[in-house]
């Protein structure tokens, strides 16, 4: 079923997913149709912040101005590892930011009905939801996010540098609600994840790093 299906058919649920539905959806390690796979009895290893840079990139547009790990904080969770991609970066401008992490356990936060849907996910077993903040003009631009929570840990793909002016899945966006959701859903995007995407990772071109 095409992504755009799924994504639309969300248009009508503007439901709040409560936090306990995480863990009651939870409990399998089956993966939706990706580029990349994890069979059961293949060796994980730790995913790196180049890794998932790597993943990002075989689902989002490749002319990206920086590469780098996410920034992490004080206030970060846990355990939590990512990676920023800019786009339309240039003297004085950082650009457009796609941010993907990992991160173990759940989120740990409800979220508005007015701000939050539920939408549809391939990945057996788990519950994806979509978020967003509205912008305000010449303040903020706002955010947008798709959030998957598998067993365990839970994936966050962001976007910000648009202005957000409503229900993200009716604006044109640099990176497609689709794209967004084809990240949060691979495969390889795990804490632990296979050594070919920790190769893939290796291999990648213009790594700013941190």
């Amino acid at each position: 079923m095409a992504r755009t299906s799924r994504v639309s058919r969300g248009v009508a649920a503007l439901t709040l997913v409560p936090l306990l539905s995480f863990a009651a959806a939870c409990g399998s390690d089956e993966s939706a149709p990706s580029p990349h796979g994890l069979s059961p009895g293949e060796p994980r290893v730790p995913i790196t912040e180049r890794a998932i840079a790597a993943i990002m990139l075989d689902h989002l547009p490749g002319d990206t101005t920086d590469r780098a790990g996410q920034y992490i904080t004080t206030t970060s969770p846990h355990g939590q590892i990512g990676a920023e991609l800019r786009y339309n970066g240039g003297p004085g401008e950082d650009g457009d930011l796609v941010r993907a992490t990992v991160t173990p356990g759940d989120p740990g936060v409800d979220c508005l009905p007015r701000w939050c849907a539920e939408l549809e996910t391939d990945v057996v077993g788990a519950v994806m939801q979509l978020r967003w903040d509205i912008g305000v003009p010449e303040e903020e631009p706002g955010a947008v996010g798709v959030m998957l929570q598998r067993a365990g840990e839970y994936t966050y793909v962001r976007q910000s540098g648009p202005m957000i002016s409503g229900d993200p899945r009716e604006l044109d966006l640099p990176v497609s609600i689709e794209e967004m959701v084809a990240v949060a859903e691979d495969a390889w995007l795990r804490l632990d994840t296979s050594t070919e995407a920790v190769r893939a990772g290796d291999a990648l071109k213009g790594w700013n790093g941190h």
